[in-house]
This record gives C-alpha cells, structure tokens and sequence, in this order.
C-alpha cells in the first residue's frame, strides 16, 4: 500500500512540476535564463517531466 501511494504521489510531483515548468510563469523563464538555459529550456524540461508522470 506504501509503496503504491509513494508512486502516485512521484506522478503527481512531475505532472506538477511540468505543468509549472511547461506555463513558464515570468519567474521561471527568468530563473531559467539566469541558470544559462535557452528560452525554449523550460517548456522542454516541462514536456519531459509530463511525459515522465506517465
């Protein structure tokens, strides 16, 4: 039971954060930028992180 609950909640971190990281807020693109990522580098890592939860 643990360990399926540990798992849905894994999902619903990455589907959260790529959600978060995919709308790319201002905050996040500018973090992005500042850490020397491309412009496009959020909505990638978002995508990836939705394809994950899956």
């Amino acid at each position: 039971m643990a360990h399926a609950v540990s798992i849905w909640l894994l999902v619903a971190a990455f589907f959260g954060a790529g959600v978060f990281n995919a709308v790319g807020t201002a905050d996040t693109r500018r973090d992005f930028a500042r850490w020397g990522y491309p412009a496009w580098w959020g909505r990638l890592t978002g995508g990836l992180e939705i394809v994950a939860a899956f």
